[in-house]
């Protein structure tokens, strides 16, 4: 996903300012979907130039899965 499909899609929700900005992880809660909040969002530079990195409250791992024959 890049900006613009962002905007465009923001746009076509309808989703307001006040919403939080959260990463769906693994899990599972009732009610709703098990998420974390975003801590900051900073635009790359240098090796990450043309990035919009967003930076989770708390530390995630990559977790590999198995791939199924």
């Amino acid at each position: 996903m890049n900006i613009k499909q962002l905007k465009e899609y923001l746009e076509l929700v309808g989703v307001p300012d006040d919403y939080e900005v959260k990463i769906v992880i693994s899990g599972r809660t009732l009610p709703g979907t098990p998420t974390i909040p975003v801590d900051k969002i900073v635009k790359g530079f240098d090796w990450d130039s043309g990035k919009l990195l967003l930076f989770p409250s708390d530390k995630l791992v990559k977790v590999e899965s198995k791939k199924r024959k």
